[in-house]
């Protein structure tokens, strides 16, 4: 099965959040863990921490298995300025993007980006791809009244509604937010799987008196505190936790300080000090920190006398989980999911009450037996969750989806022809085609058909203001580079001379009869091309290749071919004239020398040496002199030689050995492969 993640969230704000810690953890238990599975990566070359992330990955798996999407940039429909239509037009190359790849899983960890990035998330516009998708959360849709008042954020986040509800599976992290989607959602409850967070990167340690010292003087701490980490959310509660402390009592107030940590804007900091001061509180008896780095909150969470959690709603709350992995005692709110991660009544609060958040900090303070019994609980709790346990289980999610194949029948295929070819085909003519033949390349080269015509046909249906020049050409080098990403390597197969013209000899006879077997029977783990030169570069034979088949469209062209790391070019036509220049040097001599570079397998096929013997009766012209020539560039270029005989190998051998420095040195000589059946 291949599976596809979308780390987008690692290229957005969400990566110094909690959304960006659940999704590297996740992906990288995801690819431990994967077994048979392949793991694929989908990053936005248009999004900043691309290259950072790519080096993370490049620990993890394979270059070839990190996809670029290529978007437009300037898509932001909740901060930008009439965005509206390049965000639509981004939406379609992303859904073309996704159907091109043929996934079998899509998987998103975070499907609510993009009101403060350029991050494009979609499901389901395009694509068919079988889709999960990670539910953190449904609080803005609950608290609509105080996170979606501004018109531009409330649509953005309404449009991505539809995309959860066609959702294959859904991923929650709690059992609160699966009751959230099934009642907000009108979700099937059985396409829902719990998966808890986990907080692995957080745990106990010991630090020295100087380290704490050094902590205490950045943060402004004296002695013994209480922690939040906290947030600028209105569900956070942070007036109604200044409210409390301030009741807890002069003794107790004297003794601890209440540290609130976030990344807290100038304007927040006045206001929630205008509180401080409305309940008399004394000067740096509550601390805003601002943003604090991962040291500091580790140190933070394992010297706290007390870590409180008064949100009104989470849909996890991870920072429970953090703090009691640290070994620190940990109180919070009775709502939505923060019981099932606390996991013990004695520490749970009112979180809309001042005076029940008061009396329960008073009483974990003030109780020893109470403080040990939180103690005790985060040790039990903690073991719960881990993020090996839920990257198991979101496996077990892709693998109960039921995969059912598109079947390729009759009707389908005939339909296929008729919408986006001009040949009306029979079902005589399609029953005289080789099923696997159907199967493996015209099939797959008609549903490229149909995604041109649909992001075509979706492009035209936006409205937007008149393009300039240079957005066409920006939106043409995406289609293009998009369309060229695969999950799997190509093999490209050169049929060159065939393209240009069929000389009906033995040559071509071969080259067509193994152009067919090679598609009928690909080398597993590979997608056929076959591809022809021009100019000294190589294009995609679409056009040849649906003639073969009588078959004429519009909607497709002959691509650019781009080769990578891991694709195979194999020489299969033997094209003597097609790469000559005045200097009598092979055209295409330098495309395969970056492929080289780029470490793709060249190798060109040998059907014998007879024009070497000069005898113009055979060969007549410069056939010889142009053989020479062509033999001595794939000798300098090919990785590989396979000869159709023994005696054509031996003679290649020969050739190299005793007659390489007529024309040019060979660089590095090629491996001599003999046919498997002599």
């Amino acid at each position: 099965m291949k599976i596809l993640i979308d780390l987008q969230p690692l290229q957005t704000p969400s990566r110094e959040r909690g959304i960006g810690r659940y999704t590297w953890e996740i992906t990288k238990q995801l690819i431990i863990q994967a077994n048979q599975h392949e793991i694929y990566i989908l990053l936005n070359d248009s999004l900043p921490w691309l290259q950072q992330t790519q080096q993370d990955l490049a620990k993890l798996l394979p270059a070839n298995h990190i996809i670029l999407f290529s978007s437009l940039s300037n898509i932001n429909v909740v901060t930008g300025v009439d965005n509206k239509w390049r965000n639509e037009t981004a939406q379609m190359l992303r859904e073309s993007f996704l159907e091109n790849l043929a996934a079998d899983i899509l998987f998103i960890p975070s499907l609510f980006e993009g009101s403060n990035s350029n991050a494009i998330t979609t499901n389901r516009k395009l694509t068919h791809t079988k889709t999960v998708i990670t539910v953190h959360d449904l609080i803005p849709l609950i608290y609509g009244a105080q996170y979606l008042s501004d018109t531009k954020a409330r649509s953005w986040y309404m449009h991505k509604i539809p995309y959860l509800i066609q959702a294959d599976a859904l991923v929650s992290v709690s059992d609160a937010s699966k009751r959230d989607c099934i009642k907000h959602l009108d979700f099937a409850a059985d396409k829902i799987f719990n998966s808890y967070e986990a907080a692995s990167t957080f745990k106990k340690i010991i630090i020295t008196e100087a380290d704490k010292q050094k902590l205490f003087q950045e943060i402004g701490i004296t002695d013994k505190f209480i922690f939040y980490l906290s947030g600028p959310d209105y569900r956070k509660n942070n007036d109604k936790l200044i409210k409390a402390f301030a009741q807890i009592g002069d003794k107790l107030l004297s003794q601890y300080q209440l540290i609130i940590s976030y990344d807290i804007s100038a304007l927040q900091k006045q206001q929630l000090i205008a509180v401080c001061k409305q309940y008399k509180l004394r000067k740096n008896s509550v601390i805003f920190t601002n943003r604090i780095t991962d040291e500091q909150l580790l140190q933070l969470y394992n010297l706290c006398s007390l870590f409180v959690f008064p949100a009104l709603y989470e849909g996890f709350g991870l920072p429970i989980l953090e703090a009691m992995n640290c070994g620190a005692p940990v109180i919070g709110s009775n709502t939505s999911s923060i019981p099932e991660v606390i996991g013990n009544p004695q520490a749970l609060f009112d979180p809309s009450s001042s005076d029940s958040i008061a009396a329960k900090i008073t009483q974990v303070l003030t109780d020893k037996q109470l403080l040990n019994q939180l103690l005790e609980n985060s040790k039990r709790q903690v073991q719960k969750f881990s993020w090996e346990k839920s990257a198991q289980e979101i496996l077990t999610v892709f693998e109960t989806i039921n995969f059912d194949k598109v079947s390729i029948n009759q009707s389908t295929f005939i339909d296929l022809i008729d919408l986006y070819t001009k040949t009306n085909i029979s079902i005589d003519t399609y029953m005289d085609l080789d099923p696997q033949l159907v199967e493996n390349y015209v099939y797959p080269l008609l549903l490229r058909l149909e995604r041109r015509y649909k992001l075509l046909s979706g492009l035209q249906t936006i409205k937007h203001p008149k393009p300039n020049m240079n957005y066409l050409k920006s939106l043409t080098r995406m289609i293009f580079v998009n369309e060229q990403q695969s999950l799997l390597p190509y093999l490209f197969i050169d049929i060159s001379e065939l393209v240009k013209r069929d000389a009906k000899n033995g040559t071509q006879r071969v080259v067509k009869n193994l152009l067919c077997e090679i598609i009928i029977r690909p080398p597993t783990g590979y997608l056929v091309a076959p591809v022809y030169e021009q100019d000294g570069n190589y294009y995609y034979a679409h056009e040849f290749m649906l003639g073969m088949f009588n078959y004429t469209s519009t909607l497709i062209t002959d691509d650019l071919i781009k080769p990578q790391e891991g694709d195979i070019f194999l020489g299969l036509d033997l094209d003597l004239d097609l790469d000559l220049d005045y200097q009598g040097t092979l055209r295409a001599i330098d495309t395969y020398t970056v492929w080289r570079q780029e470490n793709v397998n060249i190798i060109f096929l040998v059907y014998d040496l007879l024009p070497l013997l000069d005898k113009k009766d055979f060969f007549p012209g410069e056939m010889s002199i142009v053989f020479k020539k062509w033999l001595n560039c794939i000798l300098n270029a090919a990785d590989n030689l396979v000869c159709i005989s023994n005696a054509t190998a031996d003679d290649l051998r020969d050739r190299i050995k005793n007659h390489h420095t007529e024309n040019s040195e060979i660089i590095k000589p090629p491996e001599i492969i003999k046919p498997p059946i002599a």
